[in-house]
């Protein structure tokens, strides 16, 4: 489904929460989640007291001091200025630079022309499809073979190209039970290298009664063949409260320690086009991998622009490839 916004700006948001090993379990102070950002029940209930996550908690990231200059010689002060004007060939007050010849050997040596990027190794079709259209296809890479989906059908290919498996979304999430069965649509891929696992999110939707749900799963291994592991939530929510608006234009990020969900909001019904906020689910990743799935603590509500009176849309998080737990999340506002 096409965006309802033109690109306006860039903007890097750093969420930093402090996460324990284990379990999905997050260490934060104990003050009561604000209006706009709010925890599942679940995430709530299994806090001890005195650890209750406290969600949209900020930091800067810490700068590192820049190296102490070197001084030439050991010089300090207006005699290490002096010194440096001399070797740059100032020979008084009021002189200009004196000019100097390099000789031909010491001259730096003429750049190498750039490298040419190397053709493609290997092409081959991939999916196709006709209805419902855009298709939306999205694709992801892990070590041993590739991830591709539309808005019908998921399939695994290896790096020759080959297809060794394929099915449809509704059959890969029909453990989910009614989700599954209803409209699904959007589906975004990604392989994490910190956990070695591919995700998947979807979403699906139905009107009357009003539904809408991320369908997410993970994959048993880096290798994709491997079969996934599925989950259901229920878009609507946010925190634990039920809303009116249904999920559009999913995406999944990550970081080293969670994933973050994001979605354009939108009013019942379906076909309507009445956009309210967008928002971002952050879930921990051990819980995926260990269990027990599933808490979350959801961001709503966001502003921007001149006294923060424009409400953002087509938020995107980023897949932060060599990052450390003190980086955090970085998110892209189209």
């Amino acid at each position: 489904m096409a965006s309802r916004r033109r690109l306006r700006f860039i903007f890097a948001l750093l969420i930093a929460v402090s996460l324990a090993v284990g379990g999905g379990a997050v260490k934060a102070s104990a003050s009561p989640p604000t209006p706009r950002q709010r925890g599942s029940a679940a995430g709530h209930a299994d806090s001890p007291r005195g650890t209750a996550p406290r969600p949209g908690t900020s930091v800067r990231t810490p700068h590192t001091a820049a190296p102490p200059r070197v001084v030439p010689g050991g010089l300090t002060g207006r005699a290490a200025k002096d010194k440096a004007r001399a070797d740059a060939g100032f020979r008084g007050p009021n002189q200009k630079p004196v000019a100097t010849v390099v000789p031909t050997a010491a001259r730096p040596a003429t750049p190498a022309a750039p490298a040419q990027l190397q053709p493609l190794a290997t092409t081959f079709p991939g999916l196709s499809e006709d209805l419902p259209a855009p298709p939306d296809t999205i694709m992801a890479a892990g070590p041993s073979n590739i991830v591709l989906a539309v808005n019908t059908e998921v399939a695994v290919y290896t790096k020759a190209g080959t297809q060794v498996s394929l099915q449809s979304l509704a059959d890969l999430f029909s453990a989910e039970g009614q989700p599954a069965q209803d409209f699904i649509f959007d589906p975004y891929v990604v392989y994490d290298p910190y956990i070695q696992r591919f995700w998947l999110v979807a979403a699906s939707s139905h009107d009357n009664p009003n539904r809408s749900t991320l369908l997410l799963a993970v994959s048993n291994g880096s290798d994709a063949t491997s079969g996934w592991s599925t989950h259901s939530i229920d878009a609507t929510l946010n925190g634990s409260d039920h809303t009116g608006n249904w999920c559009d234009r999913e995406t999944i990020g990550f970081d080293t320690q969670a994933i973050y969900i994001t979605c354009n909001m939108f009013a019942f019904p379906t076909t309507g086009t009445d956009f309210k906020d967008s928002k971002i689910k952050l879930m921990t990743k051990g819980q995926f991998l260990s269990g027990p799935c599933c808490k979350w603590w959801d961001f709503f509500n966001l502003s921007e622009g001149t006294l923060g009176l424009d409400t953002p849309s087509d938020i995107r998080p980023a897949q932060m490839l060599g990052a450390t737990d003190g980086d955090g999340e970085y998110l892209v506002l189209k």
